[in-house]
């Protein structure tokens, strides 16, 4: 599959991130679509600290590959993911170290918290995500 990036993506992605990180992206996401089987990729709209795509793996399913710009904040992630270990987040399927890309569970949000008319459940839901 070969990706191609609209031109206001294009654009609105190197104006938040840079040529460089834009062009890391370009060379490594073939590989990857090809190593994770990879189909039907969506770039996310919404950019916070890291590129992300949604997709569909012919192995694992629904799928998101978030690109990290910030190496620190990318390996902080990896390790929460891991020591969650899917209790109450989505599961870390894979991430290449190098390319600075995780391979996570695609979940759909849940019922938000103070939807919850019960105090009880919330607390609940809120204290194993705090611990």
């Amino acid at each position: 599959m070969n990706y191609e990036f609209k031109r206001k993506d294009k654009l609105r992605i190197i104006d938040r991130f840079g040529l460089e990180f834009f062009n890391s992206v370009s060379e490594s996401l073939e590989l990857l679509l090809i190593r994770w089987t990879v189909k039907d990729l969506v770039l996310i709209e919404s950019f916070s600290s890291n590129l992300a795509f949604k997709g569909r793996s012919q192995i694992y399913g629904a799928v998101v590959m978030k690109f990290a710009l910030n190496e620190k904040e990318f390996i902080n992630e990896v390790n929460a993911l891991k020591n969650f270990d899917q209790s109450q987040m989505c599961k870390l399927i894979d991430f290449d170290l190098d390319k600075k890309v995780l391979l996570e569970e695609n979940i759909l949000p849940g019922t938000e918290l103070i939807k919850d008319k019960s105090i009880e459940n919330r607390l609940e839901v809120f204290c194993d995500l705090y611990c």
